[in-house]
């Protein structure tokens, strides 16, 4: 297959579907429509720069990109949905949770 029907998308195996499946997006931008892959360490997005749902053990940055480390003054929650990077508490570099620090700044 080299087209697809509509609202389906040409896979990299030359089958169509409704569905690209895990990892991947059906991207209309292109002629034909076709099934393209998400950024690194995401399950599911809307084009090929913004996750919305990333892959088990890591968690979604403000910019819609994946990590499993959210650095420093952030925490990985996942207690909300899906599983994101939240702010730590006022001056606090490292914590477990929204708030309890683990380790204040240095300022």
């Amino acid at each position: 297959c080299t087209l697809c029907n509509a609202s389906h998308y040409l896979k990299s195996d030359n089958t169509c579907t409704n569905n690209c499946g895990t990892g991947k997006f059906g991207n209309n931008s292109v002629s034909p429509p076709a099934c393209e892959n998400c950024i690194s360490n995401c399950d599911t997005c809307s084009n090929s720069t913004a996750c919305t749902l990333c892959n088990a053990s890591h968690y979604l940055k403000s910019d819609n990109t994946c990590t499993n480390n959210c650095g420093t003054g952030k925490f990985g929650n996942n207690s909300v949905s899906p599983p994101a990077c939240e702010n730590c508490i006022s001056n606090c570099d490292t914590c477990s949770n929204s708030t309890a620090c683990t380790l204040c700044n240095a300022s």
